[in-house]
């Protein structure tokens, strides 16, 4: 299996599906390159390995040691390789001399990007250090306006150099300036269109929302670029224009670029084609800059936006634009890209901004949600399936919802399915064993332990897993920082200084760089160099209980599932309370979780009152004899007993500890006591209790 990097750089294809989608074709041939090339990431890894160095002489003893460490490498002595990786690592990624040395070594990058672990991280890491340089540079507005000056006088050779260099350095943010150049005069309008047209695919995104300026003859121009850059990513908004375009001018020139398939059915397929990121006809991962383009009166503005989100945002245009123009499966379209959104702004921690996407997939009806729904889960997607289930469930007819949703081979898709059809009414076994599947799904906390003394991490580990939590181990930074960047949900990162490869202060400022864990604990077992590190908390001595405090609430995804199962609990009881006997398939699941969280146990214990048999009833007067429990678990697992009671069952030693229940001073409790013992088989004593206590 590829790594995760590989396959990030890759973007994976679209899969084959019965919903209309435009055409997949396959994946680039890594030996062959398509937009990306070897010698591009050559090109990338030269200019990062100088990120390593303070100075021109480190850099060159930077360079030595890279070189050296993937001639170790190729040759199969990858120990020798990591410990000059490692050695290069010590130099500090953060020096501006960086540049120059990533110009020459993209093959070695992919090398060691597939080989994985270590490997991968030290290439990522070199990546992210020049990444973070350029970001900076490229966004610098008045240095493009002033370098694409130049780009627009001169003779063709000056003006051939001013256009490579504008859109080396600055990429898609170097096309406003010269968008801003087609309303001046002829001569400096055709000197920007031919600019535009030479500034590479980076130019084509902020070019198409360019085709909306109020200036004809801004438009006119776009239109020019456009047609000669050849990118057949532009046609459909040719098409559009070719008939819509209130310039009769412009009509004329866009209808050289359009396609024979009509403004409709172009726009569809080009939305789906950025939705789906589509890797010949969607929005590359080099072209994600993180940015939506909007035109204010005829200039182009950048609106920064996350990442995740660029795609689908091009995808909503274009299908909402199909939708406008009647498109009859665009309205599917649309509702899979706002639940995708909405989902990622869930992630994001957006949750106004997530429910307003969701809102917005409502007003396409029902059936555009269903036939989405459809879709999203032949594609395999996950994320958008649960928000369209969910968006279904709250239509309030269960018809709507597709049968293959509770038959999905997913199981979040089928849990999700199974609570909205239990709170339709249905009490089918397959609802009833889905929801029981969905009740027995336990989340558990995630750490990773980052220590070179293997014996002192072990340890830990053996106390945290001994309490719950999921525990990884690695013994070096970089091994570290290979886990980190397979994007696992964690609680907590516990990192001792004396790493072979990192400072523990530099490892915390390594996990910071990666968004995903920027606010995520992290614990540094120090020294008496260490100091303070700002990002972590530091301390001589780290127990499993100072671990624990330092979680936050889960992720949106584990949170999910934890949600899934209490839906899932009180699903099974409202059909408990319907019908005792079609629960009753789900009671071994129901008594199984007993001893979970109250959001979980009480609603099961609730049900199995109903439908229980004596099978768990020793487990329920456990949970009313627990002290330590709280009152409403108790108070539950009485009046379960008293259901099971009344339906025959017994269970040793039941009255003494529902006599000491009695005399607990809990309400809930002491009620709850009271009516599993007033059905308590075979008792004919009477428990007199005096007025006023």
């Amino acid at each position: 299996m590829l790594p995760q990097c590989v396959a990030r750089l890759l973007v994976e294809a679209p899969r084959a599906s019965s919903f209309p989608l435009p055409g997949n074709p396959p994946l680039p041939d890594l030996n062959q390159g398509s937009r990306m090339t070897f010698r591009s990431a050559r090109n990338l890894c030269l200019v990062a390995i100088l990120f390593l160095s303070p100075s021109v002489a480190v850099a060159q003893n930077a360079e030595t040691l890279f070189l050296e460490g993937m001639s170790a490498f190729r040759k199969g002595d990858h120990q020798v390789a990591l410990e000059n990786f490692r050695a290069v690592v010590r130099l500090d990624p953060s020096r501006v001399e960086a540049v120059r040395l990533m110009a020459e070594s993209q093959d070695a990058l992919v090398q060691l990007m597939l080989a994985g672990g270590e490997f991968e991280a030290f290439a990522l890491e070199v990546l992210e250090s020049a990444a973070a340089r350029d970001r900076e540079t490229r966004r610098d507005s008045s240095a493009a306006a002033e370098d694409a000056a130049a780009c627009l006088s001169g003779d063709y050779s000056d003006r051939a150099k001013a256009i490579f260099q504008l859109g080396r350095t600055y990429g898609p943010f170097g096309v406003p300036p010269l968008v801003d150049a087609l309303g001046g005069t002829e001569d400096r309008a055709l000197s920007a269109v031919y600019a535009l047209s030479r500034l590479g695919s980076d130019s084509l995104i902020p070019l198409l929302a360019a085709t909306q300026a109020d200036s004809a003859v801004v438009r006119r121009g776009v239109v020019q670029a456009l047609l000669q850059m050849g990118d057949l990513r532009a046609s459909a908004r040719l098409t559009d224009m070719a008939t819509s375009d209130r310039d009769g001018s412009v009509r004329v020139l866009a209808a050289a670029g359009a396609s024979s398939a009509g403004a409709a059915q172009a726009c569809f397929d080009q939305g789906m084609a950025f939705y789906l990121r589509n890797p010949a006809s969607g929005l590359t991962e080099g072209e994600n800059h993180g940015v939506i383009w909007k035109v204010s009166g005829s200039s182009l503005e950048a609106m920064e936006v996350s990442p995740a989100l660029v795609h689908l945002e091009l995808g909503k245009s274009y299908l909402g634009r199909a939708h406008a123009l009647g498109h009859p499966r665009s309205g599917a379209g649309l509702a899979l890209v706002y639940s995708a959104a909405a989902a990622v702004l869930t992630d994001l921690g957006d949750e106004d901004g997530s429910t307003m996407q969701a809102a917005a997939a409502l007003t396409l009806g029902p059936a555009s949600l269903s036939a989405a729904l459809d879709a999203a889960m032949e594609l395999g997607r996950l994320p958008e399936s649960l928000v369209l289930v969910d968006l279904l469930a709250s239509s309030g007819d269960s018809g709507l919802l597709p049968a293959t949703a509770l038959r999905s081979t997913t199981p979040s898709i089928r849990f999700q399915a199974a609570i909205a059809l239990a709170h339709f009414g249905h009490d089918s076994n397959e609802v009833v064993r889905s929801l029981g599947d969905a009740i027995s799904i336990e989340v558990h906390r995630a750490v990773v332990i980052v220590d070179a003394n293997d014996a002192r991490a072990q340890g830990l580990a053996r106390n945290l897993q001994d309490e719950g939590s999921s525990v990884i181990v690695a013994t070096s930074g970089l091994e570290g920082l290979s886990i980190l960047l397979q994007g696992l949900p964690l609680d907590a990162v516990v990192v001792a200084e004396g790493l072979p490869d990192f400072y523990a202060k530099r490892m915390v400022r390594e996990i910071r760089r990666l968004d995903r864990y920027s606010d995520m604990p992290v614990l540094v077992l120090g020294n008496d160099s260490t100091g303070v590190i700002d990002g972590a908390e530091v301390t001589n001595n780290i127990s499993v209980a100072d671990v624990q405090a330092s979680f936050q609430d889960l992720g949106s995804g584990r949170q999910r599932a934890e949600d899934a199962a209490a839906a899932a609990a009180e699903a099974l009881l409202e059909v408990a309370r319907r019908d005792p006997n079609a629960a009753a398939v789900a009671a071994l699941q129901l008594a199984g979780v007993l001893n979970r969280d109250d959001a979980v146990a009480v609603p099961a214990m609730k049900a199995l009152g109903f439908c229980g048999s004596s099978a768990p009833a020793s487990a329920l007067l456990a949970v009313v004899a627990d002290e330590s429990r709280s009152s409403a678990a108790r108070a539950a697992g009485a009046y379960a007993l008293a259901g099971l009671f009344a339906r025959g069952a017994t269970v040793v030693n039941s009255e003494a500890v529902l006599q000491a229940g009695m005399q607990s001073g809990d309400a809930a409790v002491m009620a709850g006591c009271a009516s599993a013992l007033g059905r308590l088989p075979g008792r004919t004593a009477h428990t007199l209790v005096p007025i006023g206590g």
